[in-house]
Order: C-alpha cells, then sequence, then structure tokens
C-alpha cells in the first residue's frame, strides 16, 4: 500500500523530472558513473534500494522514460552505507548524478 509520504516523494521526484528535461541542455556532458542513452538527452538517478521506496521509484522512472523518448532517465539503486559513500566521492570527483534522492 503506498501512503502520503510516498506518493508526495514520487510527485516531486516525477515534478524534478519533468523540470530537468525541459532545461535547455542536452544532459550531462562529463562521463559520469552511470550510462545514458542515444537521443535527445541523459539524465542520471541514484536513489536507495529495497522496500518500499524503490519499486515506486522505478516504476515513476520507467514512466517518465515511456513518455519522453528523446530524454531517458537511468536510474541506479544502492544500499543505504554505500550510497552515502558513493554521494561523498562522486561528488567530490565532480562526476555526481543529476538526481539524488535523499532523506527527508
Amino acid at each position: 500500500m503506498i501512503n502520503r509520504r510516498n506518493f508526495l516523494g514520487l510527485g516531486v521526484g516525477a515534478g524534478a523530472a519533468a523540470a530537468l528535461a525541459a532545461c535547455g541542455s542536452s544532459g550531462p556532458s562529463g562521463s559520469g558513473s552511470s550510462g545514458g542513452s542515444s537521443g535527445g538527452g541523459a539524465a542520471t538517478y541514484w536513489s536507495l534500494s529495497g522496500p518500499p521506496g524503490e519499486p515506486y521509484r522505478q516504476a515513476a522512472i520507467d514512466r517518465f522514460n515511456k513518455a519522453n523518448p528523446d530524454t531517458r532517465l537511468t536510474a541506479t539503486f544502492y544500499q543505504n552505507d554505500a550510497y552515502k559513500q558513493k554521494i561523498k566521492t562522486s561528488i567530490g570527483a565532480g562526476q555526481g548524478p543529476t538526481m539524488i534522492w535523499g532523506w527527508g
């Protein structure tokens, strides 16, 4: 069952993804650790893995990619401690993702 917090988080995430898709750039130009795809643009999204949130986030990303074939959003899911370390390391190296899901 989806609770209010997950529903609102998905709504904000979908809105942020749509806003990023509408930006004037063609997507990230660096060689980040997450892959993109061919087309008009690419964005990367990192989040925590596991229930209850991952299935909802992945479904929202799949819907976005289906509705926007020229702009791809690529998701990568991490376990909690690995996620914290990966964010610090990648941003410090200037190779962070386009979007990071964070704790409220």
